[in-house]
């Protein structure tokens, strides 16, 4: 039998919040089997894992930052950059494992270490487990996400997120038992009594505008369809970033409504796209993206609105239950993972999207991460990393 509970605090003292957290998830649920930890930088993060450490014990934790704030089933904190939320899992017949390891210069080998040290620590070295639940750093996600199924495979779901900041300046980090983590991935090997069931979206349609890249390096675009990147995308979103086009500038705000999607499947005779959000454009026309993008690739121009975004995560929680035949009463809790660029854009209905969310996870606990980066399974194609996207894990109560 699963059992889950969230606590969450906005008190500015790291060693406060934590405790005051510990004591909402404990009082609900006894000694979780493990937790997971999810802060704002604004925090001193030595002090909540050494704080996480003390009052935890023989628990095992796993986690990282997040854009503005967290969220979970009893509401959204974030207050004044303070948001602290933990989730706390424990499962009679299952096990859990954490494994964090440096990327340093090959995110491949570390998201493959990661896995295998998770697994390790659950007991189940060798056994393929439910699910993977992931928390790592913006820059090289597609390697780790390949790491990691180069030990469990295409067919074991991921979900994650990038650790993410306020400001976009690298103060993004990852959390466990052993520290601190500024450029690492860390993974939760979960081994499930009960089903698992996952779905990973955006709240954005395609428009007509669509070119091939025919230049690119890595997250650099230089040229669609023969000429520069930032000028064709001008001209797809109707003048969007026209003022960055002689000198080059800052997109990210200008661009959270007109990501580029690459179709990777269809479902049920639906085109399926996973997205890359615009960081900056440069003068001689190319664009930095938060993904790869690779020479050959189509890019279809997508469009959203803030209503769209505002319903898309309860959308994706009742597309994650539909996929593993969940009935009404079968969910047990959830992690959400939810784009930290879509989060600041619907900052002012927030509490919209978490009651939507509430109501497709039936009022079981959830915990929900800003990220700057989303990873989640996409159907046939296997797992995936995506800008602008919500990614969702439920678990069953039972098998």
């Amino acid at each position: 039998m699963i059992r889950a509970a969230t606590g969450a605090s906005t008190a500015a003292s790291s060693a406060t919040a934590v405790r005051e957290a510990w004591a909402a998830l404990t009082g609900k649920m006894g000694k979780p089997g493990i937790v997971v930890a999810i802060a704002t930088v604004s925090y001193a993060l030595d002090e909540i894992v050494g704080t996480l450490r003390e009052l935890a014990g023989d628990v095992p934790f796993q986690g990282g930052t997040s854009c503005g704030g967290v969220m979970t089933d009893e509401g959204f904190f974030g207050v004044g950059g303070y948001g602290l939320a933990l989730f706390g899992l424990a499962d009679d017949e299952g096990q859990f494992g954490v494994g964090v390891a440096p990327i340093g210069n090959d995110p491949r080998a570390a998201g493959k270490d990661a896995v295998k040290r998770a697994m390790a620590d659950a007991g189940c070295e060798g056994e393929m487990p439910s699910a993977i639940w992931m928390i790592t750093t913006p820059g090289g996600e597609e390697d780790v996400v390949r790491g990691i199924e180069d030990v469990v495979g295409p067919n074991v779901p991921l979900v994650g997120g990038s650790a993410a900041d306020d400001t976009i300046e690298g103060h993004w980090r990852q959390l466990s038992k052993e520290g601190v983590h500024e450029n690492s991935v860390s993974v939760v090997a979960i081994y499930a009594s009960g089903r698992v069931a996952c779905s990973f979206h955006s709240g954005y349609d395609p428009t007509t505008h669509t070119g091939t890249v025919t230049k690119s390096n890595a997250r650099t675009i230089q040229e669609i369809d023969g000429r520069p990147a930032a000028r064709v995308y001008d001209e797809w979103t109707s003048g969007a970033i026209g003022d960055t086009l002689d000198a080059g500038g800052p997109l990210l705000a200008k661009t959270n409504l007109h990501p580029l999607g690459r179709k990777v499947s269809e479902v049920r005779g639906v085109p399926y796209f996973v997205l890359s959000h615009p960081e900056r454009s440069f003068a001689d026309g190319s664009m930095h993206l938060f993904t790869d993008v690779a020479p050959g690739e189509r890019l279809v121009c997508m469009t959203g609105s803030v209503d769209n975004l505002v319903e898309r995560a309860g959308n994706v929680v009742r597309s994650a239950a539909r996929a593993g035949d969940f009935g009404a009463d079968d969910v047990a809790a959830g992690l959400v993972i939810f784009c930290g660029g879509c989060f600041l854009t619907v900052r002012e209905r927030i509490g919209e999207v978490q009651q939507k969310l509430v109501s497709a996870m039936g009022n079981k606990p959830f915990l929900t991460a800003f990220t700057f980066g989303e990873q989640g399974r996409v159907g046939d194609a296997g797992n995936r990393h995506g800008n602008l996207m919500i990614s969702a894990l439920l678990l069953a109560k039972s098998s």
